[in-house]
């Protein structure tokens, strides 16, 4: 089986979803959905089709390049960088043509867009060149790609055209699924599954050689305000909480520039014990998830956030809002707590002020999520699951 994916090389979200089926002794080809050098370091056993590239230490040695090579002893990304700026400049529709020549040239099984705003719309601009033979299309919408992105104007025609022409559809969420059919999709749904896949549970440590939640003096909050993201609430509750966490550390992790401001004028105003963490190591953000007893998310819009199923994996008690598909994993107020209104600092307060006086629930909480991700986060469960449907749109069903 040839799969062509077209994603963020550089997300270890795309080198998650792809490990899952490298093993499988396909072939694997990957066009990237930026035209940029960076490359995941999880990424293995795939045909990388840039545009310009220079091969980084970083990057497995089971990697295959195909482009065009920078051999440059000095400066050559810098170089590579402005070649890519003059091609996306010049060249506007480069892209677009070497794909659909690639994909005449590679004859693909399967196409595979991982997430809509750049992967599934490269694809979509790349359709008309190929004649009407194109192969089975699988799209995997991520996070916004409907729930936020079908609302706006300059989004919903794109989405309904791309998806008259999906054949195959994969939700973040099952939120996602009617979406999809409300904007047009016609096709078959192959489910609803993680963007990055499962989890290897046996190098997680297990939850009883973990301190109990309740025994836990750390509260975690999403750092990010954007286009969906709204830290600035999460910390403007902290402020009203102020009087029951002088005994915790708040640790404020992949914060925007606006909340580290924030941040640190909290610090300075409360004389709260507030930490940042920029450390995008995995392994390292795990063992601090398992060192918290809240973490907190709020957002306006997302799929399914690793950051609140990773709080699962190790007992931390999750806050999330209930944009971001909460209630397909929690129980409100039983494990976890969903806030209906991202708006509301009062309610985001009240959440904090429960998790962190009542033990019994969050321990208890950490008790019952740990069935869930048996259940439903094992990675080789996950991974047959995605091996099958691959072989489903294979043999055409």
């Amino acid at each position: 089986m040839k799969i062509l994916f077209i994603a963020m090389a550089e997300s270890v979200h795309t080198a998650r979803w792809i490990s899952q089926i490298s093993n499988e002794g396909w072939d694997i080809h990957l066009f990237p959905s930026h035209n940029q050098h960076e490359i995941s370091s999880h990424l293995k056993a795939v045909t990388i089709h840039h545009s310009v590239y220079t091969t980084t230490r970083h990057a497995d040695p089971s990697l295959k390049h195909r482009g065009i090579r920078l051999w440059f002893p000095f400066k050559n990304k810098t170089i590579g960088e402005g070649l890519r700026v003059a091609i996306d400049k010049f060249r506007v529709d480069y892209r677009v043509k070497r794909l659909a020549h690639l994909i005449k040239q590679l004859k693909p099984d399967i196409i595979h867009t991982l997430e809509f705003q750049h992967a599934g719309y490269l694809m979509l601009d790349v359709w008309k060149h190929l004649d009407g033979n194109c192969p089975p299309w699988i799209a995997s919408s991520w996070g916004n790609d409907l729930y936020l992105f079908g609302r706006l104007k300059a989004h919903e025609p794109r989405i309904r055209k791309m998806l008259s022409y999906v054949d195959y559809y994969i939700g973040d969420c099952k939120r996602d699924i009617p979406l999809a059919r409300q904007y047009g999709f016609e096709g078959k749904v192959l489910g609803a599954f993680l963007g990055g896949g499962g989890y290897h549970l046996d190098r997680l440590p297990a939850l009883e050689t973990l301190s109990k939640p309740s025994q836990r003096k750390t509260l975690l909050i999403k750092g990010r305000h954007s286009f969906a993201g709204r830290a600035l609430n999460a910390l403007a509750a902290v402020r009203q909480c102020q009087d029951i966490l002088q005994d915790y550390e708040i640790i404020v992790y992949f914060g925007t520039e606006d909340v580290l401001i924030e941040t640190e004028l909290l610090q300075q105003e409360t004389g709260l014990n507030i930490h940042v963490f920029q450390n995008a190591e995995h392994e390292k953000w795990l063992e601090l998830l398992s060192q918290a007893r809240v973490n907190i998310g709020v957002s306006i819009s997302d799929g399914t956030p690793l950051s609140m199923l990773e709080s699962l994996l190790v007992g931390a008690f999750p806050i999330q809002t209930h944009t971001a598909c909460a209630d397909e994993w929690l129980v409100d107020g039983e494990t976890g707590i969903i806030i209906k209104d991202e708006r509301s600092i009062d309610e985001i307060a009240q959440a904090i002020r429960r998790a962190l006086t009542d033990d019994e629930l969050v321990d208890h909480a950490a008790e019952l999520n740990q069935k869930v991700v048996r259940e439903r986060l094992d990675y080789n469960k996950i991974k047959a699951q995605v091996v099958a449907l691959y072989q489903e749109v294979y043999n055409g069903e």
